[in-house]
């Protein structure tokens, strides 16, 4: 596994159900959606074998980001009326890279992001027709989606705002608003019943991270009473929109203004534009919301970390993507199909370039001087400079590397629009979102996963061969710089053999402990004697 804790937290309810007791390594249990773990369910059944196992998942995480490209395709001939095939291909293949997660690993992120696609395709066919069988079918994907990401409760509020917008500016409705008032209800409830279901199940009497979005409290306070917070609000709302515009290798910026530019343009409020419109107010407001929402969430963790040396790693949410990514793909290609418009596309050149310039350069004065050395916040700039992020110390240059690449590269996009060669833009975009996804498979996702692996193979060996039979306690502390606890670890590559987290002397005469030292006091005091496994792990048994 690449993220040991969020996963293997995501799969326990489906381990459970196929008979494995991992309730020794769950102490620090958070919620992570039970639709998505609904899903994983029979894998668990029927593959025994957990890296066959995982394996799988992986290749299910890759179908489900990889569903993007073809989709894209039919969605531009069917509803945007694209007739050339070769853009539609390359705007599919740019969409499904536009993507903040790389699908080498197990994330609820990667369904969610398919069911997000899904209602995108839904609100397109009822932009041709209201009709009840689509809204009912639209509120079952949405309601589903909602069980499968904490966050998707943002798409209910997305949806509403797309229809009645779209029910103003076009004079009819988009939803049959009598089931939509039900069913949005019904998943409300659904969810959060569901959560306290899955719980129970699961035999938790303490509160669970992640069952609902929380701002800590004296947040209020702190932004009313603390001028300084208003800087850490606007880093935060900084950060993530420059996000974007790396995301997207550029392109980010003009696409906001031109769809931005048809939302507030009474001319382009017109019934050819009606499924850009509704797919456009759909994506911003999810964006709107969530960035929103971050900014609120994790403005006393940034303050802190800015003004008072609180936690470093709070400084990964001024660059946190993973939330709002999902929504900004489907935003990507109505501007994608927008741009088909020359006009409307020159018009939007000059604020593009202004605000472009605007929000990269405040980046770099005002928010890289806070993180220009933590690598949390990195990734979306590392691979211009050829920055490994768990290796290399992190520094200024990673950040001006990839600001200055994102300027060039739209430079270069509007040299070739100007130069009458504005067929090149998506190609060359797709060719950096490709190159920026394998950068980071290998040296994030994928280094985690090495790190992981390098640190607890050879225990899970000798257990294996040596130990199968006996209580197993390992220490869960992270696996070098990258990883979270490799109790976590040892517990999916031993699903049958319950894993204890290892925090005292074991009782059991029989019992092993695997943990990082050779000079444990406690376990030497007890008889224990240590072997060395590798990479500085030990496995200590009794005499």
């Amino acid at each position: 596994m690449s993220i040991s804790g969020d996963e293997i937290f995501s799969f326990w309810p489906a381990a459970k159900l196929a008979g494995y007791d991992w309730s020794g390594v769950m102490e620090g249990y958070r919620y992570y959606g039970f639709g998505y773990t609904a899903l994983l369910t029979p894998f668990f059944l029927l593959i025994r074998d957990p890296a066959v196992l995982y394996k799988t998942l992986v290749v299910l995480m890759a179908l489900f980001q990889s569903l993007t490209a073809p989709l894209v395709c039919y969605l531009m001939k069917r509803f945007f009326h694209v007739t050339n095939p070769l853009r539609r291909i390359i705007s599919g293949i740019v969409c499904s890279f536009c993507v903040a997660l790389r699908a080498v690993y197990t994330y609820p992120e990667f369904l969610y992001d398919f069911l997000i696609w899904s209602i995108v395709w839904i609100l397109l066919i009822l932009t041709e027709k209201a009709s009840l069988k689509w809204t009912i079918f639209l509120w079952v994907v949405t309601g589903y989606a909602i069980t499968v990401h904490s966050r998707g409760i943002t798409l209910v509020f997305a949806i509403l705002a797309a229809a009645v917008l779209y029910q103003i500016w076009f004079k009819k409705p988009l939803l049959d608003w009598r089931v939509t008032i039900v069913l949005a209800v019904a998943a409300l409830l659904f969810y959060k019943f569901g959560i306290q279901f899955v719980l129970n199940y699961l035999g938790m009497n303490r509160p669970v991270g992640n069952t609902s979005v929380t701002v800590k409290s004296g947040t209020l306070s702190l932004f009313l009473g603390e001028p300084k917070s208003w800087i850490s609000w606007f880093y935060i709302i900084l950060g993530q929109l420059n996000e974007g515009i790396m995301m997207s290798a550029g392109l980010a910026v003009p696409a906001v203004w031109i769809l931005m530019k048809m939302i507030f343009s009474k001319a382009e409020r017109i019934n050819e534009n009606r499924q850009i419109l509704c797919v456009a107010v759909f994506s911003f407001a999810a964006i709107i919301i969530t960035i929103g929402g971050q900014s609120i969430t994790e403005l006393s963790a940034v303050y802190e970390a800015m003004f008072t040396n609180g936690n470093r790693d709070a400084f990964r949410m001024v660059t946190y993507l993973r939330y709002y990514g999902a929504y900004a793909s489907p935003l990507l290609m109505a501007a994608i199909c927008a741009f088909q418009n020359k006009e409307r596309l020159q018009s939007i050149l000059v604020p593009s370039i202004v605000t472009s310039l605007l929000l990269q350069g405040l980046f770099v004065i005002l928010v890289v001087p806070y993180i220009n050395h933590f690598n949390g916040s990195v990734w979306s700039y590392a691979p211009f400079f050829g920055t490994r992020g768990f290796v290399d110390n992190i520094s200024t240059a990673a950040y001006l590397a990839g600001v200055f690449a994102m300027l060039l590269l739209q430079g270069v996009y509007l040299l070739l629009l100007k130069k009458n060669f504005k067929k090149w833009i998506l190609p060359l975009a797709a060719l950096v979102m490709i190159y920026v996804y394998g950068f980071n498979c290998i040296h994030h996702e994928g280094y985690r996963s090495r790190q992981n692996a390098q640190a607890v193979e050879e225990g899970i060996a000798y257990i294996k061969k040596n130990a199968a039979d006996r209580t197993i306690y390992v220490a869960n502390v992270p696996a070098g710089s990258a990883g979270q606890g490799v109790a976590w670890l040892y517990q999916f590559a031993l699903p049958d053999i319950p894993v204890q987290e290892y925090t005292s002397v074991p009782e059991e005469d029989n019992a092993v402990v695997i943990t990082n030292t050779d000079t444990d006091q406690n376990l030497l005091d007890q008889g224990f004697q240590p072997t060395a496994l590798n990479d500085g792990w030990f496995i200590y048994e009794r005499n």
